[in-house]
């Protein structure tokens, strides 16, 4: 069998890896959603509510594919996979998930309440990376001035929430050793197909000759939001707007600071700032679009098929006139 594969992937290398980037995106996709209802279910018996939920726990544990693949590229010496992957993903789950919860459920209202205490954060929260590596590196000191922000940032929405010590106390935590071994097995399978997934993305790279930052912009950063659009999608099938709304705002917020403060915290990023100037500017219109519409606290399905455009132009773009 490993000789049919290696014969295989010698006469058609090009096909041989993007079925390895296919097979380890879904491989990635459902270790993380097998991770993440259990990660849910044990802060629901602690007693986190439906926004906090969506903000803190489920924008990590749905992210990790994002981290995965740019800890990957981080150790492959890549620059690019990481930029590309975080800001594909996070451009793809603000415009791409966000419309399409929009379209899916026609009208969304939403609590004015989630609105007021998180627009003027995200919004420097998704730009204080960029300004930081306007001299071309996101050094340590940068890394752990995003950390202590996104910390600061959690305490400040969890205080306005109301819930500081207001967690559960004396929980009985049935079938932890389990769960502990199954979120142990889903982890590692996270890892692996994180491994595989970047390692061909650069090889596709090189054989089209075509940078890595654009494969990881566009199929990785794609690819690996779509736990955050199943997230959503199912947040709204059961009533929970909170957590739909929370999970994608608070999914920007952990990768554009936390997870790449992480990245570069363990080894300095070397990248040049105007390859990423239109992602990021895209990136903002998005955020800035959603916080325009839902100004009458709502957002309609006409909303959502501008969120949508403005993600197929940056794809165009990216794509086509780079």
């Amino acid at each position: 069998m490993i000789d049919i594969l290696e014969q295989f992937a010698m006469q058609y290398p090009l096909l041989f890896h993007i079925l390895i980037i296919i097979a380890s995106l879904v491989l990635l996709i459902l270790a993380a959603d097998k991770a993440l209802d259990g990660i849910v279910n044990y802060a629901r018996k602690l007693g986190l509510s439906g926004y906090l939920i969506g903000l803190i726990v489920i924008s990590i544990g749905a992210s990790m594919p994002e981290l995965v693949s740019s800890l990957m590229g981080s150790f492959e010496g890549d620059a690019g996979v990481i930029f590309g992957t975080i800001l594909g993903s996070n451009i793809s789950g603000i415009a791409l998930v966000v419309g399409a919860s929009a379209l899916f459920a026609k009208k969304l209202d939403l609590d004015p309440h989630v609105l007021e205490r998180t627009e003027v954060m995200t919004f420097f929260m998704v730009l204080l990376p960029f300004i930081l590596i306007l001299d071309g590196v996101l050094g340590r000191i940068d890394a752990a001035v995003m950390i202590l922000v996104y910390l600061v940032y959690i305490y400040m929405v969890w205080r306005k929430e109301g819930q500081m010590g207001g967690i559960k106390k004396d929980v009985k935590l049935e079938r932890i050793y389990l769960d502990g071994i199954i979120f142990a097995l889903a982890l590692a399978v996270i890892l692996l197909s994180g491994r595989y997934l970047v390692y061909s993305s650069i090889r596709v790279s090189s054989i089209l000759e075509i940078p890595s930052y654009l494969v990881s912009l566009v199929i990785i950063g794609l690819g690996t939001s779509m736990p955050d659009l199943t997230v959503s999608i199912r947040s709204l099938m059961k009533g929970e707007k909170g957590i739909g709304i929370g999970n994608s705002l608070g999914s920007i917020v952990v990768k554009s600071l936390l997870f790449l403060g992480i990245l570069a915290l363990l080894n300095p990023i070397i990248v040049d700032p105007w390859t990423i100037a239109f992602a990021e500017f895209a990136l903002l219109l998005s955020i800035g679009l959603i916080f325009y519409f839902t100004s009458k606290k709502m957002l309609t399905w006409k909303h959502g098929l501008i969120l949508i455009g403005v993600y197929l132009v940056f794809i165009l773009k990216e794509v086509f006139l780079r």
